[in-house]
């Protein structure tokens, strides 16, 4: 239990899927590494990014020495289960684009993150604080989409 969420399950690593009784919906625990100046920066910036195309920063807490976030739950299917669609590309730069705008870097760019929510639109998720350059993962996922597109042609 952190704060008031409740029923917590396993969603991914460090994450997990939990209840929002004041509020009445399901949401992401994510707890980070560390707790200092720059992490606070870093999630300032992260509520700032957040919008119709970056999932959503609800909360963020410390709690027993562990500093966590608390962010929305975009259902859908990801661009890893959903195949190289070239009409996702455009909104995938738009939604990197949002995301650079607020001064940051998504850290963990892939295919697994990007998430063609319920409503059909193309939202990144799970931006990470000291992941990777997201020009080398930008690389990699267009790489993506032209290799794998070229397989179903």
């Amino acid at each position: 239990m952190i704060g008031r969420y409740r029923d917590f399950s396993e969603w991914g690593p460090d994450q997990y899927l939990a209840h929002d009784p004041l509020l009445n919906r399901q949401v992401i625990v994510q707890f980070l590494p560390q707790a200092c100046d720059e992490v606070f920066e870093w999630v300032r910036k992260l509520a700032r990014a957040g919008g119709p195309l970056v999932q959503r920063l609800h909360d963020f807490g410390k709690e027993q020495d562990r500093s966590y976030l608390i962010r929305e739950l975009v259902e859908g299917r990801s661009l890893a289960e959903i195949g190289p669609d070239p009409k996702l590309l455009p909104p995938l730069l738009a939604a990197l684009d949002q995301i650079h705008k607020s001064g940051l870097q998504h850290g963990d760019l892939s295919p697994a993150n990007a998430v063609l929510s319920s409503e059909g639109v193309l939202r990144l998720t799970n931006l990470c604080y000291q992941g990777r350059d997201d020009k080398e993962a930008l690389a990699e996922v267009t790489a993506w989409f032209d290799v794998q597109g070229s397989l179903f042609k």
